[in-house]
């Protein structure tokens, strides 16, 4: 190798900043997961433990499967973006996409139906502000595990980085919304589907833009 050449080549790698190797996925949804088990504590701690909830899922069978529905929305849509993130994890990434969607489906098809049809699961009608208190609870409790996930995305290379940013907002906004309704004792299916499950689901997915805002600022200064 000439001098100028080896020269050239020394001020190119001198401009070179060190890249830290993002962790495995494993890790990271091991480490969300615990997050969430710490939300589940918080919840109980701050509306009280208490038995009604499990007592509501084994009576009420439309309750078990919203939860579930919203399970699977947080488990999918959280493993389809920390994969979106990796380079050749196209795999990983449609089988979360397709568990959040059949998740979605199964949570709003059956908290829509008993709704919609006014076959509430037992009890009065709750007032909206309490579909409002839950729906704020399982955003403020699905917090940690959103900037968790959305810090893994921006640190990545996502070919699709709105909709990975979208995936990890949704899946972080579900798994509040799991922890929320495991510790509500409200039995109605219209508080179900506005505070359990369309509010967190909708506010997580706004909560996916600023952060895509700050993603193409933080390219845009890298570059310059």
């Amino acid at each position: 190798m000439s001098e100028p050449t080896e020269r050239l080549v020394q001020s190119l790698a001198s401009d070179l900043a060190a890249v830290r190797p993002l962790p495995p996925l494993r890790r990271m949804l091991a480490g969300i997961g615990g997050l969430g088990l710490v939300a589940l504590g918080f919840a109980f701690g701050l509306r009280g433990a208490s038995l009604q909830p499990f007592q509501v899922a084994s009576s009420h069978p439309a309750y078990l499967c919203i939860w579930i529905g919203l399970l699977a929305v947080a488990v999918g849509g959280l493993v389809a973006a920390l994969a979106g993130a990796v380079p050749g994890r196209r795999v990983a990434v449609r089988t979360g996409v397709a568990l959040m969607t059949a998740g979605a489906l199964l949570a709003i098809a059956v908290g829509g139906l008993l709704a919609f049809t006014g076959a509430e699961a037992g009890g009065a009608a709750a007032a909206p502000r309490a579909a409002g208190i839950c729906a704020s609870l399982a955003l403020a409790l699905g917090i940690p595990a959103a900037v968790v996930g959305l810090g893994f995305v921006l640190r990545g290379w996502p070919a699709r980085p709105l909709a990975c940013l979208l995936a990890a907002a949704m899946g972080a906004g579900a798994l509040g919304a799991c922890v929320t309704h495991m510790t509500c004792v409200q039995v109605d299916a219209l508080h179900w589907m506005l505070g359990h499950v369309l509010g967190p689901l909708f506010g997580a997915a706004l909560l996916a833009l600023p952060f895509q805002v700050l993603a193409r600022s933080g390219r845009r200064a890298r570059a310059a």
